[in-house]
């Protein structure tokens, strides 16, 4: 008596995707799995990007912001606005969306 009774005798049968589904480890896998890892990382990396600019110029010069909220502030308020808090997301997005997709 077999061990699993609901498994069939005939390991060799090919399993078939469901309509709408993607096939494991073919190219339509890969593909979506680039795309995914290319939005995903690029994306949320992207996004922290005004973080990371407060803190990085905070560790350049400590006196410059009391906090990187305040830095924050004075980056939207004193220089290019919104524009200026999103310092350097190009390529922040272009070299995580690449790392990731080729990952």
């Amino acid at each position: 008596m077999p061990f699993f009774p609901s498994i069939q005798a005939n390991t060799t049968a090919i399993i078939k995707p469901e309509p709408g589904h993607i096939k494991l480890c073919s190219g339509q896998h890969y593909a979506a799995c680039t795309l995914v890892g290319l939005l995903v990382c690029g994306l949320t990396h992207t996004l922290i990007t005004p973080l990371d600019l407060a803190k990085v110029r905070r560790h350049v010069d400590s006196s410059l912001y009391p906090s990187s909220i305040r830095g924050l502030q004075h980056i939207y308020r004193h220089e290019l606005g919104l524009r200026g808090i999103f310092t350097g997301w190009v390529p922040t997005f272009l070299g995580y969306s690449a790392q990731s997709s080729f990952k």
